[in-house]
């Protein structure tokens, strides 16, 4: 009976230790944030970098990303703002050929900071990119993103705040781990 337990185990395993397991990729990149609408009348272009950290799946690959973005005030006397975004990401490529374009969207949360201050809403963003080889295994990766946070701004234009948004555009390099 013990042979025929380790018959069983060994049939098993077997399968996958010689299958070709999914390879984690690891991104660092770049990013400029471009406010729009009412977020753009209080702050200037946001600079900073992004970590992410990429699993592949045969129809799209999932992804999770933190990144970080310093927005500096056209506002005298107002403080710099801070926004720190975590999100779960979707990518789905369009070619499976050399150059990569894709889609991509994004949910989770943005951490903004300033003034003394700090404010957890929802993040979202949809954007479109390319993908290409630059070594057997690193990639460049360069998108841009309409991003929507749940954080509100106001103007003269909408009194009661409207969410802020900015176009973010973003490069950098992907490692296979």
């Amino acid at each position: 009976m013990k042979k025929f337990h380790l018959l069983l185990l060994v049939l098993f395993f077997a399968p996958l230790t010689f299958s070709q397991l999914p390879t984690f990729k690891l991104g660092v990149g770049a990013s400029t944030g471009i406010p729009m609408g009412a977020f753009s009348d209080w702050y200037n272009t946001g600079f900073g970098a992004h970590a992410t950290l990429i699993f592949p799946t045969p129809v799209v690959e999932v992804s999770a990303t933190v990144g970080y973005l310093s927005f500096g005030s056209k506002v005298t006397g107002a403080s710099a703002l801070s926004l720190v975004p975590i999100t779960a990401n979707a990518r789905y490529y369009f070619s499976p050929v050399a150059l990569r374009p894709y889609g991509e969207v994004s949910a989770g949360l943005g951490i903004m900071s300033g003034g003394g201050s700090s404010e957890t809403k929802h993040h979202i963003a949809i954007g479109v990119g390319i993908l290409t080889d630059l070594a057997p295994k690193i990639d460049l990766d360069v998108n841009a993103k309409y991003n929507l946070m749940g954080h509100k701004f106001y103007d003269s234009s909408s009194p009661d705040g409207s969410a802020g948004t900015y176009l973010g555009i973003n490069a950098g390099i992907r490692f296979k781990l």
